[in-house]
């Protein structure tokens, strides 16, 4: 499960040009968790990092969680992830397409814009099917991102905190995976999956891609909440043959806390998911490609 923050101002969105190199501090703020569809906000306090993305490699550019495997196989299937907060208000309805080495995202709330994990071709294509143009970023210039983000994060003491590389709980059973990051000026965060035993070896780690990936480019990107605890949390679920069922996240601080929830629902893939796979191989022959900074904002 991610949360989104909402679409970054212009300066905000510059920052993020291929070309800056330069290392900026990391700044504590208060995070409205969004989606990349135009839902509901519910704002909570946590804790968001606001630095350059970076082109050369770097020496953490090795950071890579157990489920980077660029040409590896994975599994078919489809989970349709639908984020509530804690009145039962539906804040997000995602369907995520797994095929062929390819991971495919489509907001069912706002069907303009489309993500693709393209693992194979080593990169990921952000789609707007109402502007129809494309942007594109490297996955190994989001590696370096995210790998830039934990160093920063470490020099200035704040990994902990910030939720990078903390350890993970697991209930007796394995159904549990629970993690808590913070501290009482940026709020305590509560990351909690329930899980099942996956019957297919291939899914946890087809779904640990989605996360990786997508935790990867909120950075680039400089949206949602910070994803170094959930990384975590399902690079234990991979390791556990675990697949999600249903994840909570709750933000404390004092006397005020937010809650979100979010339920996995897994399927096979029909004839109508196959179809929307054919069509985005259409798009990616006949969108124009923008740079990402130029890729409309979602709202």
């Amino acid at each position: 499960m991610t949360f989104h923050s909402p679409p970054q101002r212009p300066a905000q969105r510059d920052a993020t040009r291929p070309h800056v190199s330069q290392r900026r501090p990391l700044t504590q703020t208060a995070i409205v968790f969004s989606t990349r569809s135009p839902w509901t906000t519910v704002v909570a306090i946590g804790a968001v990092m606001m630095f350059a993305m970076i082109q050369t490699a770097s020496a953490q550019s090795n950071v890579r969680p157990a489920s980077y495997t660029p040409a590896g196989r994975m599994a078919s299937f489809r989970v349709n992830n639908v984020v509530s907060d804690h009145q039962g208000r539906t804040l997000a309805d995602h369907d995520v397409l797994f095929q062929s080495g390819k991971i495919y995202d489509f907001s069912n709330q706002q069907p303009r814009f489309i993500t693709l994990i393209d693992i194979a071709g080593s990169r990921v294509v952000l789609l707007d099917t109402q502007t129809k143009v494309k942007a594109s970023i490297a996955t190994e210039t989001l590696l370096q991102v995210a790998a830039q983000a934990q160093s920063l994060a470490a020099e200035q003491g704040k990994a902990a905190r910030l939720g990078v590389n903390v350890p993970v709980n697991v209930s007796d059973d394995q159904a549990i995976f629970t993690t808590n990051y913070g501290d009482d000026v940026v709020g305590q965060v509560t990351y909690q999956v329930e899980t099942e035993a996956a019957k297919d070896r291939l899914m946890p780690i087809a779904y640990g891609q989605f996360i990786d990936w997508f935790g990867r480019l909120d950075i680039a990107r400089k949206t949602g909440s910070l994803p170094f605890a959930r990384m975590s949390v399902h690079q234990q679920l991979q390791g556990n043959n675990r697949l999600p069922l249903r994840t909570t996240m709750t933000v404390r601080r004092g006397s005020d806390s937010q809650t979100l929830t979010a339920t996995h629902t897994r399927h096979a893939l029909n004839s109508s998911d196959l179809k929307r796979i054919d069509e985005v191989a259409g798009m990616l022959t006949l969108f124009k490609e923008v740079d990402l900074k130029d890729f409309p904002a979602t709202h």
